[in-house]
């Protein structure tokens, strides 16, 4: 399945591809270790980026439940 990812997240893996691509073009091992390095960052980053994202959406789900439930319960009480 083909994931959609926020603009955040798909910065982060952007940037991961292409500190693979500079990897792929330095001419010493360290820059390569470094640009390797650096795309497992980026990576690592895109993947809190998105367990907070995804966190946030399940929050703002539940806090209009909770008001839904909340709305309905002081329509359905006397007043």
């Amino acid at each position: 399945m083909l994931q959609q990812h926020r603009p955040g997240v798909l910065l982060c893996l952007e940037r991961a591809g292409e500190c693979e691509r500079l990897a792929g073009l330095a001419g010493d091992s360290r820059s390569r270790e470094t640009y390797v390095r650096m795309a497992s960052q980026w990576r690592a980053l895109a993947a809190h980026r998105e367990f907070v994202e995804q966190i946030e959406g399940l929050l703002t789900a539940s806090g209009a439940s909770k008001r839904e439930e909340l709305d309905a319960s002081s329509s359905s009480t006397p007043g």
